[in-house]
């Protein structure tokens, strides 16, 4: 076979096939086609994995040490040099937290080779301040909602003062006609009048 390609093309259908090294190798057995020399901390037949101690996608050639805290990962895990292959995280003892293993979870402390304890002190004082939070949430909310309240009736004023003030114009609209009749009517009975004592006098 040719270079970077494997099989046994002398034998009875025999053929040759292209080598898979994830790109971490140019090399590979011309019989069986596992891969040689693996390249960018990668490993395993076809160089698919990365090395102990590391993680990542080895066929984008991204392997990077585990790191995990000697004293918070589980020891057999430490020794192994494993951590998940894919997100690194290390395997932590009891208690402990984040990607390497190197930190207590939230409320538990002392950090040491036999993992974190946990604080019933900080239990304790969480609770009170999320019962605190609680209380003030509640005067919180009454507050908001008697603030929502006035806000409404301030609304219905706004909208009540708006229909006075159509009324009283209407109002004035009305006195200012009646006003006008009053004097269209006066104008009639002087006419009238005046007319009356013209004509009796005229007998």
């Amino acid at each position: 076979c040719e270079d970077f390609y494997y099989g046994q093309p002398e034998l009875p259908n025999g053929f040759c096939t292209a080598c898979d090294c994830n790109g971490n190798s140019d090399q590979c057995d011309s019989i069986t086609g596992e891969c040689i020399d693996c390249q960018f901390d990668t490993t395993g037949f076809n160089c698919e994995r990365c090395i102990d101690y590391q993680f990542g996608n080895a066929s984008q050639q991204n392997c990077q040490v585990c790191g995990c805290s000697v004293t918070g990962t589980v020891s057999a895990s430490f020794n192994a040099g494993t951590c998940d292959s894919i997100t690194g995280q290390c395997d932590c003892k009891n208690g402990v937290n984040s990607r390497q293993c190197d930190e207590c979870l939230p409320t538990w402390v002392d950090f040491s080779i036999d993992g974190c304890t946990e604080c019933n002190q900080c239990t304790q004082t969480l609770y009170e301040a999320v019962t605190e939070l609680t209380t003030n949430w509640d005067d919180y909310y009454d507050t908001a909602s008697w603030v929502s309240e006035l806000q409404d009736r301030d609304r219905e004023l706004q909208s009540l003062m708006q229909v006075m003030n159509v009324s009283v114009t209407d109002l004035q609209n009305d006195q200012q006609l009646f006003v006008d009749l009053r004097t269209a009517v006066d104008a009639v009975d002087t006419v009238s009048y005046t007319t009356l004592v013209s004509n009796l006098n005229s007998r």
